[in-house]
Formats: C-alpha cells, structure tokens, sequence
C-alpha cells in the first residue's frame, strides 16, 4: 500500500510582509533624517515674546518626526506665567505648528504698574501700559507669589468684578478688595459697596438702573450700597 504524503502547511506570506514593511517604516520613521523638524511657526505669540518661543522651537531642528520632544518646547512655553496655554504639532514634512494664548488682564494691581489680574482671577505680568483697565487694590496679604492668590478673596470672581466694571463705563475707578472678602468700586466721586463677589448680574443691573434714572447720582461723595441687591440703598456724602 503506497504511503500517503503528508500535506505540507502553506505559509501565506502576504501579511506576514506587510506587517515587517510596516514595522520597518515605523522604525525608519523614529531615525530618519528625512522626517528631521525643519521648521516650526509661531502663531499666537505677542512681539515681546516671539524671540524666546522661536528659540525654543528652533531646537527640535534635527530631530526625527517621532522622537520629537514636542512636551520639551510647551513646558518652556508655559514658563511665563501670562502664558494661559500652548500646543505643538509635528508632521512627517518636518513642519510644525505651534500655538499659544496668553491671559487677559482685566485690572492693573495698585503700585505695581506690571502686574495684572487675569480674567482667570491670577496675577500674572503685565507689559506696557492699559489706561483703559481699572485699578485693583488687593490686600497685601492676599497677594502671594505672582500667578497665585492667597487669604480670603476670590481671584476668579473678582476678576468678573473688573471685567463687568470696566463694560459698565464708570469711568477710571478702582476696585478694592478687601481683607474680609468684600469688594467695593472706588469711582472718581462716587463709592459703590457690592459686598461679597456674588449675584453680580443682579448688582450690576441695579448700577444700570439707577444711572439711568439719575445720571448725576455717582457723584458728590455719594454711596450705592448693593450689599444685598433685594434691598439697594443711596447713602449721600452728608448722610442718608
């Protein structure tokens, strides 16, 4: 009886290659000068800043797509602490894209003409001059490093304060916070205690309100009491 002849296992050697091409890419990818970062834009960067983040980006030249310390270049872009984000992206061309915002300044801090408070309610520096924000007097114990907040006050809430203020046109005022938490807009010749940072748009409607009926009312010495907005009281500069 003849022996039967034992069947041998094909090999299909088609996806086995593509998966060793496609290995070999990936690997090629990580070392190949041919994807080196050759050039990366700035988007996003004020003047005084596009030098120290073009000098960053400027040293991934040379690098392969996939070992690009793209972390490397946003870490020392958010050294500043006005800068509020920023992001790289890298393509196999070699070009890259990196974008940054920086905080808004919404109040000047009082004495210090360079350094803001953020619409994010931190302390951030400020460069040049913004006549057109209010002044913020913060007690100095709440200031803490610059870029943190500290003691009582709410760095967010009071920073809506300076925002809403500065969009009610009352001129240049300052907005003082103080110790205990309260906040109040010193205007030119005019007082306004809010009290605690909250129920803003009800306070501020109110300011609305009564300029409206009386335009000269924020004048000679007199106060808006808003405290508590159910119940707004007019004190003048000589009494009730």
């Amino acid at each position: 009886m003849p022996k039967r002849k034992r069947k041998r296992l094909a090999l299909n050697w088609g996806p086995l290659l593509w998966l060793l091409f496609i290995a070999n890419f990936i690997a090629g990818m990580q070392i190949s000068s041919a994807t080196s970062i050759t050039r990366v834009r700035v988007v996003g960067a004020d003047s005084f800043d596009q030098d120290r983040l073009t000098k960053a980006a400027q040293s991934l030249a040379g690098r392969p797509w996939m070992k690009t310390p793209t972390w490397s270049v946003v870490e020392e872009a958010m050294r500043r602490p006005d800068v509020r984000t920023a992001n790289l992206d890298v393509n196999l061309l070699g070009r890259g894209l990196l974008k940054v915002t920086y905080h808004e300044p919404v109040a000047v801090l009082a004495g210090v003409p360079t350094v803001a408070l953020s619409s994010e309610g931190v302390l951030i520096p400020l460069r040049g001059v913004h006549e057109e924000l209010p002044t913020l007097r913060l007690d100095p114990a709440a200031r803490g490093p610059l870029a943190t907040f500290a003691g009582p006050w709410e760095g967010r809430k009071v920073a809506e304060i300076c925002r809403r203020a500065s969009m009610a046109d009352l001129g240049k005022l300052t907005v003082e916070a103080q110790p205990n938490g309260a906040v109040n807009l010193l205007l030119a010749d005019a007082r306004i205690e809010l009290g605690a940072p909250d129920k803003l748009v009800e306070k501020f409607d109110h300011i609305a309100r009564f300029r409206a009926q009386d335009p000269k009312l924020l004048t000679g010495g007199a106060t808006l009491v808003l405290i508590s907005p159910e119940r707004p009281s007019v004190r003048n500069a000589n009494g009730p």
